[in-house]
């Protein structure tokens, strides 16, 4: 259960939600994302409430990966990062939508990532 939360993320910075486990991080970007409704209180994004954009205006401001997924993921890191631009398109990316993905992959120095495999990142992860 989450109680009182508030915080504001300004245009063009970048929040990451630090806290242990069971503290309400996941739940709070599900409630964000709208996965999970929200029982009591609200979510504003711009002064408005999440529930009153569509799922397409949604995506383009929010983005949630969950923590565990399918291993068998043979999709690259380049691959989900197009994912990412589903909002934005229609059928096929532009070259200004590589652009983006590439200014992503630089902002956030993925550049040995690129071309792995998603699952074996996943599969990276859970042999700590």
């Amino acid at each position: 259960m989450l109680n009182d939360v508030c915080f504001t993320v300004g245009d063009n910075d970048f929040a990451g939600i630090l806290g242990p486990n069971g503290s309400g991080k996941s739940t709070l970007i599900k409630c964000i994302n709208r996965i999970l409704k929200v029982k009591k209180g609200e979510i504003l994004i711009d002064d408005k409430n999440v529930n009153s954009f569509d799922s397409r205006q949604l995506a383009k401001i929010v983005s949630y990966v969950p923590q565990y997924t399918n291993n068998n993921n043979t999709s690259t890191v380049y691959e989900i990062l197009e994912l990412g631009r589903c909002p934005y398109i229609n059928w096929k990316l532009k070259s200004s939508d590589r652009d983006v993905i590439d200014k992503t992959i630089e902002d956030f120095h993925l550049q040995a990532f690129v071309n792995k495999q998603f699952s074996q990142l996943a599969a990276a992860n859970n042999k700590k």
